[in-house]
């Protein structure tokens, strides 16, 4: 006999652990940047999306110990065991402070988080994860949007602690937006062979367009040419000389709207107008001064300094807490653009074999899914996935970038996907 019955009425389903998680990763990606909400915890100020990987890492642990995967549990905190000997190490032999450490330690929480996404899996199907994406990038490069050109004050409030950055992204009139690199997860969506997403066309064309203007607006040199890349090795892979021609029209009316677009702004907005010649033409001297300004002036000081930091502490690395570079201004840099630098200066040759042993682990779970994968769209994956290790050399996507969360989400999410249908059948 029942004695606690339960009244089906006023019951009400909890949310699980993968429909927080999906609600975390819409917020991760509509947020257009981190420093829009900040917390000081014990000195050190993290930022919205710090939080958000904190609340990701905890919550992927929880999941771990629901599923009763006590062996990867225990090898996730050996690993985190590892990193902290390491900090003790760099302190004690390097002379660095603890406080050092930790500030920059939270620079590898995407990759950390990431790493640990490929070790837990999900049960998120992928459908559901690319909507999430697509309406979260649609917030966020609306929000970009409005904030640079519209209600640039939040941005100063926001970032107010560095002058040289308001001056940058606003007297010089570069966009700032953390999450540009979803615009290649909508390029994926839209024309990278996505089957079954059942989504109008008229939302995705606007994904598209909202996410190009404001990747357009940054001015990023490099983000430009991947995705150029990108768009190129998509229209190749048609299955018809018919297709690919379609697919280059459909391109070319993209590419042409997106630039009257872009000429409009420009012309409301003349600090566009002035970017664009100044960092596309060398401000009327041509490709020789943009080399100049991009190559000479900006990056062969701090090429050097990470030449001298390998040879002086190779093959151990310098340790965490000690700055990459020091700039023109004489201010320490904590940060590289290049993944590759990023891992090699503070870990060594060890910091070289986890990258790799990561990339490695992502190119074979995305050729090992058989369904739902068509050709194009595996093909559009390992594109995105050697595209971004190209990028990852001026950009650094690996260590401290969304881009990689939101990659190995998608992957970890096709691997369910594929699961699924095999306990269907």
């Amino acid at each position: 006999m029942n004695l606690n019955p339960v009244n089906k009425k006023y019951t009400t389903r909890l949310p699980n652990i993968d429909d927080l998680i999906i609600n975390i990763l819409f917020l991760l990606g509509a947020i257009p940047f981190g420093q829009i909400f900040k917390l000081s915890l014990g000195g050190i100020i993290l930022n919205s999306f710090e939080l958000l990987y904190l609340s990701l890492i905890f919550l992927l642990l929880i999941r771990l110990l629901i599923k009763g995967r006590l062996y990867k549990f225990y090898s996730f905190f050996l690993f985190i065991g590892l990193v902290i000997v390491y900090v003790i190490g760099s302190n004690y032999f390097r002379d660095i402070t603890y406080h050092k450490s930790l500030i920059q330690l939270r620079f590898y929480l995407p990759f950390f988080l990431a790493g640990l996404i490929l070790i837990v899996g999900t049960e998120i199907e992928r459908i559901r994860y690319l909507r999430v994406i697509l309406y979260a990038s649609i917030i966020s490069s609306a929000t970009s949007l409005i904030i640079h050109y519209i209600y640039p004050e939040i941005f100063v409030k926001s970032f107010s602690a560095s002058e040289e950055l308001i001056e940058i992204y606003t007297i010089h009139g570069r966009l700032y937006w953390k999450n540009v690199l979803l615009l290649f997860f909508v390029i994926y969506i839209k024309f990278g062979g996505v089957e079954n997403l059942s989504i109008k066309p008229f939302v995705i064309n606007s994904a598209v367009v909202l996410n190009l203007l404001a990747a357009f607006s940054t001015l990023n040199r490099t983000l430009m040419i991947g995705v150029v890349i990108f768009v190129l090795f998509t229209i190749y892979n048609s299955d018809t000389s018919r297709a690919m021609l379609i697919k280059s029209w459909e391109y070319f009316r993209w590419s042409l709207g997106i630039l009257i677009s872009i000429m409009l702004v420009a012309n409301i907005d003349k600090r566009l107008y002035h970017l664009i010649e100044l960092r596309l033409f060398g401000d009327g001297h041509g490709l020789e001064k943009v080399y100049e300004n991009a190559v000479l002036l900006g990056r062969v000081n701090n090429y050097e300094q990470y030449v001298a930091s390998i040879s002086n502490y190779f093959p151990f690395g310098q340790g965490l807490g000690q700055c990459f570079s020091i700039n023109a201004n004489l201010v320490d840099i904590y940060t590289s653009d290049i993944s590759l630098i990023s891992f090699l200066l503070p870990f060594g040759i060890f910091g070289i074999i986890i990258l790799v042993i990561f990339i490695r682990r992502l190119f074979h779970l995305i050729n090992d899914i058989r369904f739902p994968l068509n050709r194009k769209e595996r093909y559009s994956l390992n594109l995105l996935l050697i595209v971004s290790l190209l990028m990852s050399l001026n950009i650094d996507l690996f260590s401290r970038d969304n881009f990689i969360i939101f990659f190995s989400f998608l992957v970890m999410t096709l691997k369910n996907s594929q699961k699924s249908l095999f306990n269907l059948h």
